[in-house]
């Protein structure tokens, strides 16, 4: 908004999220894959997950050996991302190979649903909210008389190192920027309220 103004503002907010990249596929058709973003490997265990192919998406769930099928000290061991794998329901490789390449992203496949009241889940809310609030901040804007230049940006690639923040700053060259993120919750058992 008001593109010629001064001081030139920024407002940033990333509507990428963590995921994981197709690495590997075994003999049996099973995928194995890598992070994108940090994770923890107990959350991923046992989630649907898509695989983002050429030909379009395709489901799979992440596996990992059954708890009844090891041994006591197994049962303690935290997963490990590379002990994991993803079951696309193929047969072998050739089957898994048809429907998926290696380097194919792949994000949790969980949708948006309402809890109690006017609280609700999904995944990547952190990302998309603040791409919510650039987005209302200048619909709130239009119109108005502004001595400033205002930029709006939704950014990519912050899970893996704030890249698409540094990418739209350069390019924006702003003397004001602002990144909208969110905080961790404080309303749940054991956590510090301060």
């Amino acid at each position: 908004l008001n593109g010629r103004g001064q001081p030139k503002l920024m407002f940033a907010g990333h509507a990428d999220e963590i995921g994981f990249l197709v690495r590997y596929v075994n003999d049996e058709g099973f995928l194995y894959f890598g992070p994108v973003g940090g994770w923890d490997a107990e959350v991923v265990v046992g989630q649907r997950v898509t695989i983002h192919t050429a030909s379009g998406p395709v489901r799979g769930v992440i596996g990992k050996r059954a708890i009844h099928l090891m041994d006591e000290e197994d049962r303690k061991k935290k997963s490990e991302l590379d002990q994991l794998w993803i079951d696309v329901g193929a047969s072998d490789r050739a089957e898994a190979e048809r429907l998926v390449a290696i380097g194919d992203a792949v994000t949790i496949a969980a949708g948006f649903e309402r809890l109690q009241g006017e609280l609700a889940t999904a995944k990547s809310f952190d990302n998309r909210m603040a791409v919510f609030v650039v987005a209302e901040t200048l619909r709130l804007l239009q119109g108005q008389s502004l001595q400033a230049a205002v930029y709006g940006v939704s950014t990519v690639q912050e899970e893996i190192g704030l890249r698409g923040a540094h990418t739209a700053a350069y390019g924006i060259n702003p003397e004001v920027g602002v990144a909208l993120d969110v905080c961790h919750a404080i309303d749940y058992p054991e956590a510090d309220k301060l």
